[in-house]
């Protein structure tokens, strides 16, 4: 029972997690990409690849509180596996959680560093 409660304590810590970095990611974009097409008057058809995906797909994130939700119903025929494949899938998801906060944060970054020349 106390190995239960802990697995399901844990899975719950990681999709809260993950909705607070899916929910950083999209407001985050929608504030810089704002900023950017109207602070700036910048195009933004010329912006690098990785802030353009983070501009079109920042809801993506969603995804990863729901595969945490989802570990928590997973059945195993095998219990001594259960702790490993817990304990895998809880450090997945918030070091895939991470990365995508980082590396939106990041991205939003790159067009100030790489200014667009229109040729002529």
């Amino acid at each position: 029972m106390k190995k239960s409660l802990a697995l399901i304590v844990r899975s719950s810590a990681a999709c809260v997690f993950a909705m607070i970095s899916a929910v950083f990611v999209q407001s985050y974009s929608l504030l810089q990409a704002n900023l950017l097409q109207y602070g700036y008057k910048m195009d933004m058809k010329h912006i690098p690849l990785l802030t353009d995906f983070y501009n079109r797909y920042h809801a993506a994130g969603y995804i990863l509180p729901f595969l945490a939700f989802a570990a928590i119903f997973l059945k195993f025929k095998d219990g001594k596996h259960r702790d490993i494949i817990m304990d895998l899938t809880f450090y997945g998801i918030v070091l895939a959680s991470v990365i995508w906060m980082l590396s939106c944060v990041l991205s939003w970054q790159l067009p100030g560093y790489y200014p667009v020349a229109f040729i002529k």
